[in-house]
């Protein structure tokens, strides 16, 4: 079964909702990585322990107030900086394109040939009933008049 019939199979029902609800997942899942979602989730959770931790000494305002003046890392607040700015220097040192492949991608300046598609049967036809007795329509009823 080809993926677009096991598609349009699958459309509007229970488990196609599901799969598309998993592909989306996915994408957004992928998306959030790709930007550096991930440190922004671990920090989040650095964020609510430290929240917790502190407030179990000082009142919440307190707590709140350490937790995010930067005066108060914790061991995950560090890490999530560090992992940040070992990203950054990778980045920076790592070019966009490596240079010794960028040959096999540009192009030669020779014309390139490219076969045009084969031409499907269904076209060749001159009349749908050629194809099968059921594709011509019935004639109006009743039959319209002479005039």
């Amino acid at each position: 079964m080809t993926p677009l019939v096991f598609a349009s199979v699958l459309r509007g029902t229970r488990a196609g909702r599901l799969f598309h609800l998993a592909g989306t997942l996915s994408c957004l899942l992928a998306l959030g990585i790709t930007v550096g979602g991930h440190w922004m989730a671990l920090q989040s959770v650095a964020w609510g322990k430290m929240i917790v931790d502190f407030s179990r000494h000082d009142s919440l305002a307190d707590a709140l107030r350490k937790t995010f003046d930067g005066q108060h890392p914790c061991s995950l607040c560090r890490r999530v900086q560090q992992g940040q700015q070992s990203e950054r220097e990778e980045q920076r040192r790592r070019p966009l394109l490596r240079v010794e492949h960028l040959p096999e991608f540009l192009p030669s300046g020779e014309p390139v040939l490219i076969p045009r598609p084969p031409r499907p049967a269904l076209l060749h036809t001159s009349h749908p009933s050629d194809l099968h007795p059921q594709f011509v329509p019935a004639p109006p009823k009743p039959p319209p008049r002479a005039v």
